[in-house]
C-alpha cells in the first residue's frame, strides 16, 4: 500500500522549509531533499503518493528528474513548479496556474481538482504550477 507521505525535492531549503511546514498541517510525512539524485534513491527505497519537484535545480532539469522517477513508479504524482524563492511558493498555493502535462501538454487543470488527485487517487499525473 502507497503511503500518504510527499517527496519534495528543490536545491533551495528555505523553499524545502516552507513545503514542508505547509504539508504538516494536513498531517503529511514529507521527505525532502536538495539533490535530485538523493531524492531518486529515497523513491527506490520508499514509496510515496505525490512528488514535487522545483522545476529548475542545479543538478537536474525538473522535467527530466520527473521522467525518472515515473520510471522508478508510474503510479507516483508528481506536481512540478516554478519559483524562485518561498515567497513565490506561498503564492503559488494561493493563486497558481495549474496545467496537466501528463497526456495532454499545457491543458488547463483546476487547483482543487488536483489537490483531490494527489490525495486521493494514484494517477500517475504530472502537473506544473507557474
Amino acid at each position: 500500500m502507497r503511503e500518504p507521505g510527499v517527496l519534495v525535492v528543490d536545491d533551495n531549503p528555505k523553499i524545502l522549509a516552507v513545503i514542508e511546514r505547509m504539508f504538516s498541517y494536513f498531517k503529511m510525512k514529507v521527505d525532502s531533499f536538495t539533490s535530485a539524485v538523493s531524492a531518486l534513491d529515497s523513491l527506490q527505497k520508499k514509496s510515496y503518493r505525490t512528488m514535487i519537484i522545483a522545476i529548475d535545480m542545479l543538478d537536474m532539469v525538473g522535467m527530466e528528474l520527473a521522467h525518472q522517477a515515473h520510471k522508478i513508479d508510474p503510479e507516483l504524482n508528481i506536481v512540478l513548479f516554478v519559483a524562485d524563492s518561498a515567497e513565490q511558493v506561498l503564492k503559488l498555493t494561493l493563486d497558481p496556474t495549474v496545467s496537466d502535462i501528463s497526456e495532454t501538454p499545457l491543458k488547463s487543470y483546476n487547483f482543487g481538482n488536483m489537490l483531490l488527485d494527489i490525495k486521493y487517487r494514484e494517477t500517475g499525473k504530472i502537473f506544473l504550477l507557474e
